[in-house]
């Protein structure tokens, strides 16, 4: 998940097999397959991670669009992970003192994202 100095406390995987995340834009939303969901705090940010696995042509298409458009949200499409993070979140709300963030493995590219908002299981991005 994260690499490097501070190491991050308290890693969790929330699904190791694959599931649906919806990304979206300003002008067209993309259902994309992603795997190795996990949810850390790294000096004080929660950080939430997974890796996209377009399953075919349409959605290596719909990848290009995170790399080309600016990402306005991410929609969690699994209750399995949906509620682990919300456990997660609570569990340690106390220690989230930094916000929280957001990364994407695409194409061997780490991408991070602030999260401003989380409505349901959606993270509004900044």
């Amino acid at each position: 998940m994260v690499t490097g100095n501070p190491k991050p406390v308290r890693v969790r995987s929330l699904r190791k097999g694959s599931s649906s995340v919806y990304l979206q834009y300003a002008n067209v939303g993309d259902s994309i397959e992603a795997e190795k969901f996990d949810i850390g705090l790294l000096d004080g940010a929660l950080v939430l991670a997974f890796t996209l696995r377009p399953v075919d042509s349409n959605q290596r298409e719909d990848e290009d669009h995170l790399h080309k458009m600016r990402l306005l949200s991410v929609q969690i499409m699994d209750e399995r992970v949906a509620t682990g993070l919300r456990r997660y979140c609570a569990l340690h709300s106390h220690e989230i003192t930094k916000g929280m963030r957001l990364e994407i493995i695409s194409r061997m590219k780490k991408l991070t994202f602030e999260i401003n908002d989380v409505r349901d299981d959606c993270f509004v991005l900044a």
